[in-house]
């Protein structure tokens, strides 16, 4: 089941954006897609179980439902009754929230949907950008009064669009002080758009201020983090209770950093074994799990990222169907798998494959060597990988993920005691001229394509 998350900043207050689109009618005024419109049965626009009849532009007719709304809250949600668009089993929801300190409003769409096989990628790109995208611009624009659109507003997919170029600072260790700030400063001096911040100790608060300092450079956030208290799987409810509470600590932490994704193994504790695959039994607790977590970030913007790993580091996740299961049994806006190169190479059949097919679940990517060290040095095909990435219209996070000997806390996971490549520094701007080499020739063969 493909989901959809996507949000935006409006550029004006939260009642003048609520006021626009709160009438489960109102699209026909501001959505360029709409064509024609009306209520169904003489209700109000914004009465719960109010059904629109409308025709798009290029003929399509749907009919969907009303079945929420809250003026408190700024929220909304609806289904799709009836479409000549292939959209199964489609819910979606709308959420507006005022940004802190600024006349601004953070506006969040997202839903869930089945498709016939072979047309997840076309209607989720469909959705998201012919749908919510360009929602969001018609409704900046209307409202700016012909100023163009936020510069938060989400990029078109086109074959040219930016690359979001992430390096994942635990090549420095776990945790970030004085040292590893200045390497961030060097990061952003190199032309990195965003940093992933491991969250293994420290308060939401210490978060926070390294979200301030980051920011400062110029840097996004993700964050990356694993299970290091309790057990998810376990049988002793205290130790999932534990894991629970762990989890809900560093997404406050991740959130308190600014975090746009939280990844990383966020299944079970690395390097622990039980001789067999998930049992079902524990694979419904993984499911339990995803949802607890899902619902503690739920209206923050942040999505999850839940990692699986090659057969060596776990054994609960370790395969992007597997993966993809998961995220469709949690079925939690925002829940979503971290696709990663290093472990894919290991545990896929065709890695490249594997990402097309799944990639209506994907919320994050790793780019990783074979080795771990400097990607391109390796032997792994990332031509192949981002000529994939660009097929699936991928406008997420890219993020390098490379080890050094700096990691005691999980080396019996990594593996890594030796090096791997020549310094830091070179790593990170080879690393980035490959990102940026890769993404522009990739995006040039789908121009081509189309």
């Amino acid at each position: 089941m493909p989901t959809i998350d996507t949000s935006t900043i409006i550029d004006a207050p939260i009642d003048e954006v609520w006021a626009m689109i709160r009438d489960f009618n109102s699209h026909l005024d501001w959505h360029p897609a709409i064509a024609d419109s009306h209520i169904e049965a003489g209700l109000p626009g914004d009465a719960v179980g109010a059904v629109r009849a409308f025709t798009l532009t290029d003929g399509a007719r749907l009919r969907e439902e009303l079945t929420a709304l809250s003026d408190d809250e700024y929220r909304f949600s609806y289904r799709i009754l009836s479409s000549d668009v292939p959209l199964l089993n489609y819910r979606a929801h709308v959420m507006l929230k005022p940004v802190t300190a600024s006349a601004r409003t953070y506006w969040r769409w997202w839903s869930s949907f089945d498709t016939p096989p072979g047309q997840e990628a076309e209607l989720s790109r469909v959705v998201r950008e012919d749908v919510y995208h360009a929602g969001f611009d018609a409704v900046a624009a209307r409202l700016s009064q012909g100023v163009a659109a936020t510069a938060t507003a989400p990029t078109s997919n086109s074959p040219d669009r930016a690359l979001k170029a992430g390096f994942n600072l635990l090549l420095w260790g776990t945790h970030i002080g004085e040292a590893e700030l200045k390497r961030c400063e060097g990061l952003a001096r190199m032309g990195w758009d965003g940093v992933e911040v491991p969250v293994f100790e420290g308060t939401p608060q210490e978060y926070g201020a390294l979200g301030r300092q980051l920011q400062g450079m110029g840097l996004k956030r993700t964050a990356l983090a694993i299970i290091s208290q309790g057990d998810p799987l376990s049988d002793d409810a205290q130790a999932r209770s534990h894991a629970l509470d762990h989890l809900k600590y560093v997404a406050d932490c991740s959130l308190a950093v600014g975090a746009e994704v939280l990844a990383g193994p966020l299944t079970q504790p690395l390097g622990q074994f039980s001789g067999r695959g998930p049992t079902e039994r524990e694979q419904a607790r993984l499911i339990e799990t995803g949802r607890a977590l899902a619902r503690h970030v739920e209206g923050s913007g942040m999505k999850i990222a839940v990692e699986p790993l090659n057969r060596f580091e776990c054994y609960a996740l370790n395969t992007a169907q597997q993966a993809a299961d998961l995220v469709k049994a949690v079925d939690m806006p925002g829940y979503g798998y971290l696709f990663d190169s290093f472990h894919a190479n290991i545990e896929e059949k065709n890695p490249w494959d594997a990402l097309r097919r799944h990639a209506g679940q994907m919320t994050h990517v790793h780019v990783s060597e074979n080795d771990r060290g400097t990607p391109g040095a390796g032997h792994i095909d990332f031509a192949a990988m981002f000529d994939a990435l660009h097929e699936i219209d991928w406008d997420g996070w890219v993020t390098v993920e490379a080890f050094g000997a700096a990691l005691h806390d999980i080396a019996a996971a990594t593996k890594v005691w030796r090096p791997l490549f020549d310094d830091e520094d070179s790593l990170a701007r080879e690393a980035l001229a490959l990102l940026r080499r890769a993404w522009s020739e990739a995006g040039a063969e789908a121009g081509l394509r189309r």
